[in-house]
């Protein structure tokens, strides 16, 4: 949860990546809240069951993180049904809270198991997202940390824990823009 409550802080902050209007503000931090609460965690147990344990459990956690983990391309691919974002009409800390976790449905190997194709709205606010140039600067930032430390990255990224994924080699500045 830590995350939402960092993303909320900076955007309060600098007032960017969150609308000013009230009842928008509002809207932006509930759906904030449900990756928090629902997709974040969903998604993981399913990325666990689906990838790690798979094989070693019975089917039922697979199974019922799945059907969640849908249900939850539901919710998400109906909001967006006519929209460019979760919230207004510009990017805000919702979207950026939820892509990558939809995003990594690739990296689980499930996006044909949850029909991930189907949800049409979803898909192209992901590809919205995704094509941003802060966005690709971003995934920039992580291609030079994968290159320098591989072996930790993925060590790291095995156990689900990235805070400490970076070397602490490589000074920021020379990986990050700063604008």
């Amino acid at each position: 949860m830590e995350s939402g409550a960092i993303l909320r802080y900076l955007a309060d902050k600098t007032g960017k990546l969150i609308p000013s209007d009230p009842r928008e503000r509002q809207e932006t931090i509930e759906w904030l809240f449900f990756q928090m609460a629902s997709v974040g965690p969903m998604f993981g147990q399913y990325r666990h069951f689906a990838k790690f344990a798979k094989g070693k459990t019975d089917t039922y956690s697979e199974e019922r993180y799945g059907a969640e983990t849908k249900r939850l391309l539901e919710v998400l691919d109906k909001r967006l049904q006519g929209r460019e974002y979760r919230v207004g009409s510009e990017l805000s800390i919702a979207d950026i809270a939820t892509v990558p976790w939809v995003g990594a449905l690739d990296d689980y190997e499930v996006k044909d198991a949850v029909d991930y194709a189907s949800f049409k709205s979803v898909v192209a606010w992901v590809e919205r997202v995704m094509t941003r140039e802060a966005v690709q600067r971003g995934l920039e930032v992580k291609r030079v940390l994968v290159r320098a430390s591989p072996r930790r990255w993925r060590q790291r990224r095995r156990l689900g824990n990235l805070r400490h994924a970076a070397p602490s080699h490589i000074p920021i500045a020379d990986v990050v823009r700063v604008s």
